[in-house]
């Protein structure tokens, strides 16, 4: 039996071995300043550059998203009925459900869920997916759970 290895060695953009590929040195630490400064550069060269990245239909909303203020010590999350061809940009959150009870908007709870969500009964990967959001510019979160009745 053979075994394989490879190896890819890569430079810092200060170094100077013109035959190794630079590569930029990205924080370990996902929430850090580093790591984010980071993501949102990857993103606006994808929004800008790749053509495959581009949003393709900008006067595409859904028919419901969670707004979400800026605000980390004090964080407030709605949902929201955008105008129909009004312009939002959002992000979207997929995650598993699983065996737990997870929140979602009823037809009972949407004026509810329209005035205001916790955020404290929100689980974690719902604050986190507001979190980048947040980092990233974009104040709307769409979450199959939360938007769909």
């Amino acid at each position: 039996m053979k075994t394989q290895l490879k190896t890819d060695l890569f430079k810092e953009h200060t170094e100077h071995w013109e035959n190794l590929a630079t590569v930029d040195k990205v924080s370990l630490i996902a929430g850090s300043v580093e790591c984010f400064s980071f993501a949102i550069s990857a993103f606006q060269t994808c929004l800008q550059q790749h053509s495959g990245c581009r949003i393709s239909s900008p006067n595409y909303s859904p028919t419901r998203l969670l707004y979400f203020n800026a605000n980390k010590e004090d964080p407030f999350v709605r949902l929201v009925e955008p105008t129909p061809g009004a312009t939002h940009l959002y992000t979207a959150l997929s995650h598993c459900w699983g065996g737990s009870q997870i929140l979602s908007t009823a037809h009972k709870t949407l004026t509810e869920s329209m005035t205001a969500i916790d955020w404290e009964a929100l689980p974690r990967t719902f604050q986190d997916g507001f979190t980048v959001g947040r980092q990233l510019g974009i104040h709307y979160l769409w979450i199959d759970s939360l938007c769909i009745l």
